[in-house]
């Protein structure tokens, strides 16, 4: 491993994710809000946190894959119209993640749903690469150790989060080998007749 870039059959392959990034404003609440009741958790990893709704999870691939990804990224993008997004009260998976849900959207989950597809059949990924359910959330906090949980999920459990914004874009994730920056944003920019 170098950084968080891997060499494969002597090529560098490098780690992205797809992802929907929330207005800014809307980012600094949650950032509060995640300061706010979960202080002093994985605070060496801070650095590596930002607010986004992952649409494709983590995938390594090699040089040109931006380039080819390019097109069908373009063209999910402009066959929807911007969308609002809520989000709602915190949750967890297991005892390892807390985050903030995302109302039910049948935009968003369509979107997932094409992305795979692109994904599948033009970009030829394996199966286990994409991701088979779809549960839309905010990450607060992952890796959370067994001893810290239950403090730290009673904290917050009865926390109440509002916000939404609207959904214009995603964005394709690539980590540089200390923190992921943003490969590209595709808006999504279909025009209602």
């Amino acid at each position: 491993m170098i950084g968080d870039a891997c060499i494969s059959l002597g090529m560098l392959m490098n780690k992205y994710f797809i992802a929907i990034l929330p207005d800014p404003s809307l980012a600094s609440e949650i950032i509060s809000f995640r300061k706010k009741n979960l202080d002093g958790l994985n605070e060496k990893d801070e650095h590596k946190k930002f607010p986004h709704i992952t649409l494709q999870h983590t995938f390594s691939r090699g040089e040109g894959i931006e380039e080819k990804l390019h097109p069908f990224l373009l063209s999910l993008a402009e066959r929807y119209h911007p969308f609002e997004i809520k989000l709602s009260a915190p949750g967890h998976f297991d005892r390892r993640v807390i985050f903030i849900g995302v109302d039910y959207n049948p935009a968003l989950v369509k979107m997932h749903q094409d992305l795979k597809e692109i994904l599948l059949t033009k970009m030829n990924f394996d199966s286990k690469e994409v991701s088979v359910e779809y549960h839309p959330h905010v990450t607060l906090e992952k890796k959370i150790k067994s001893a810290d949980f239950n403090f730290y999920w009673e904290k917050i459990k009865d926390e109440k989060f509002e916000g939404k914004f609207l959904c214009n874009s995603f964005s394709l994730m690539r980590h540089n080998g200390k923190v992921w920056v943003e490969a590209e944003k595709f808006s999504i920019s279909k025009q209602y007749q």
